[in-house]
Order: C-alpha cells, then sequence, then structure tokens
C-alpha cells in the first residue's frame, strides 16, 4: 500500500489517536508469530526479550525495551522463553493519516526501537493504563486511555533525550496499594500509612475501597495469597516455611486463609497445579494477561481477520494457553516495577 510523503508523518497537533488492540502477555516457551501489521505496533519487553523481522529490518528488543513497529503487510515476532511483553496497536490519526507515523518536535520521527532504561516505568504505566481503560465504554475511560498514548509518547521523548523537564509527584494512592502488596512477610500498618495521608484509618479505609474496588486488608492479603500459591506449585518449600515466610500464623493460618477465598486446603493445591479454581472478589486482577484486550463492540473474529498475514491466517492466533492466576503473580502484585528474574 502507498503513500505519500505527507501522509507518512503527523504533527502531534493533528493527532487523534485510536487503540485497536491492547494486551499483556507472558511466554513461557518461544513462541513465534507472524501477522499483518495494520497500525503501529507497540511491544513493551517487561522480561526476557522479543525479536522481530518486516519487510523492512530486523529488531532484537530486552527487557526495559520499547519496539514502535510501523504498519507493514507482514510483519513477526519471536519471543525467548520466559518473556512478558505489553503490546497495543495504535492508529495516531483518523484516515487518511492512519498509517502516518508521529513527528516529535525537536527529535524528528518516532523512532523503532528505543531504550527506556529509567524512563520504563511511565511507559509500563501508560500500557496498565490502556489495558484497563480500552474494554470500558465510558467517556471518561475513552479519555484515559487516549491521555496514556501522550503520555507514553512524553517517556520516549525523555529517554530520547535523557532529560526530565519537571518532577512529577507519584500517584500517593498507587504508592500505598503498592506497600500492600509487598510480599515480604510483615503487615502493613494500615493506620500509619492512613495518617501518612492526612486521615483518619476509617476514611482512609473507605477510600480505598473507592479507589481500587476492594479493602486494603484484603489488597494486602490477595497478594500474599498469590506468592503462597506460586511457592506451594512449585513444591521445593514445605507449607509451614511458606506461611512463616509470607506473615501468617503458621501451617494452620495460611491454610484457613486459602479455604477462605479458594475452597481447597494448601495440600489440595499442591497435589492439583493445574486445576486452580477461581479466587473471590478481592482477588481480582485490573486486567486479564493472554488475552486479547478490545474496544467496546469488537470482537476476536474481526481482530483475527484484521491482522491475519497474507497466505496463512492461522500464524496470527498461535498464542500460549492462558495463564493460571497464580502464574500471573509476577506482573500483577507488582506493577509498578519489573518482575525480579
Amino acid at each position: 500500500m502507498k503513500h505519500s510523503s505527507a501522509q507518512r508523518q503527523i504533527p502531534l497537533e493533528r493527532m487523534g489517536p485510536h487503540v485497536d488492540l491492547a494486551g499483556c502477555w507472558r511466554f513461557r516457551e518461544p513462541m513465534h508469530i507472524r501477522y499483518h501489521a495494520l497500525f503501529h505496533h507497540f511491544i513493551l519487553v517487561e522480561q526476557g526479550g522479543v525479536e522481530t523481522r518486516t519487510p523492512v529490518r530486523e529488531f532484537k528488543a530486552r527487557a526495559g525495551d520499547l519496539l514502535c513497529l510501523r504498519p507493514v503487510e507482514w510483519s513477526e515476532y519471536r519471543t525467548l522463553a520466559n518473556t512478558i511483553m505489553y503490546q497495543i496497536t495504535v492508529a495516531f490519526a483518523p484516515a487518511p493519516f492512519e498509517l502516518a507515523t508521529p513527528l516529535l518536535p525537536g527529535l524528528g520521527v518516532l523512532p523503532v526501537h528505543v531504550r527506556l532504561g529509567k524512563f520504563v516505568d511511565p511507559v509500563r504505566r501508560a500500557f496498565e493504563t490502556i489495558c484497563v481503560e480500552l474494554p470500558q465504554a465510558s467517556l471518561r475511560s475513552q479519555l484515559r486511555w487516549k491521555a496514556a498514548i501522550y503520555q507514553l509518547l512524553e517517556a520516549v521523548a525523555a529517554a530520547l533525550t535523557g532529560n526530565v523537564e519537571e518532577h512529577r509527584q507519584v500517584d500517593q494512592w498507587e504508592a500505598v496499594r503498592f506497600k500492600l502488596t509487598s510480599v515480604d512477610g510483615s503487615k502493613a500498618d494500615i493506620a500509619g500509612l492512613a495518617r501518612d495521608m492526612g486521615y483518619s484509618a476509617p476514611h482512609f479505609r473507605k477510600l480505598f475501597k473507592q479507589r481500587f474496588g476492594l479493602t486494603a486488608q484484603h489488597c494486602q492479603m490477595a497478594a500474599r495469597l498469590q506468592e503462597a500459591i506460586h511457592r506451594l506449585r512449585e513444591e521445593k518449600e514445605g507449607i509451614k516455611s511458606i506461611a512463616h515466610s509470607l506473615g501468617f500464623s503458621g501451617a494452620k493460618g495460611l491454610t484457613r486463609s486459602i479455604q477462605k477465598h479458594l475452597g481447597l486446603t494448601a495440600s489440595q493445591i499442591r497435589q492439583r497445579p493445574g486445576q486452580l479454581p477461581s479466587l473471590s472478589q478481592a482477588m481480582l486482577e485490573p486486567f486479564a494477561l493472554n488475552r486479547h484486550i478490545l474496544p467496546p463492540g469488537d470482537s476476536l473474529d474481526r481482530l483475527l481477520k484484521r491482522y491475519a498475514p497474507a497466505g496463512n491466517p492461522s500464524d496470527f492466533t498461535r498464542s500460549p494457553r492462558p495463564l493460571s492466576r497464580a502464574e500471573r503473580r509476577t506482573v500483577l502484585t507488582a506493577p509498578s516495577r519489573p518482575p525480579s528474574l
């Protein structure tokens, strides 16, 4: 498909981004996928590595790298084992500029490969915002994911220049949630967290639940149980050792908590690692992994037709099995920092 030079680049003031697809994926085994790069395809490598090939050239990206692949008739990528990656596909403007690449003032055209370094966190937050808000139909959700596109470009510009123009204060509630979900064997002092933010403990609990949809206690318990389930399935530690390292009173305390939320004992989880039941409301994640996240009104069938490569449409559907909730804990219990290797 040919386009004039005027259609290949677009200034920021003429942009009106549209996200066609989003998701976060974990590949335990190497995976090869070939597809039609319908719009700009962004890949943030959280862990492991991704190798891409297009009709133009090849790129190798590792943890902390961002790929901004151009629209082409076909593209393909291969992942290393144990790779975690976020992805979105974006049209930056309506037709006839839907294939145009952003032109960053003073920096030139958005590059294909960006090493983010210390700027990886704001890029990750932009991807997470899009994954959370894209499937929602409300006006506020649409504005949030559109804003996240500009925040992503802002972080890319900062990474390219190495310059932070101003210091932005970290969202206090996200910082509190991070403390609650840090699995270090201790219980967070909720009264102390409330005092630090200038609230009474009851008001803090009310605001926390309004913000995240679950109580502060459930948020912390969810993180501890996710870690416990992961360790139980690995079968490298005894139940008593796991319980004490995660701050439970003992093996009985851990078992009671697992029974409350899962309806199984710790021994049953260890005996049936592939049949983990659904967690309660307290265990809900912000978005599902290994799922294509689509805007309201779209469907997976239409998605596969749009992105099917010429000659072999089935290639695009080669995705790994969905993760169990225990396997998701690497990303979801610590979304504001890279998973430990």
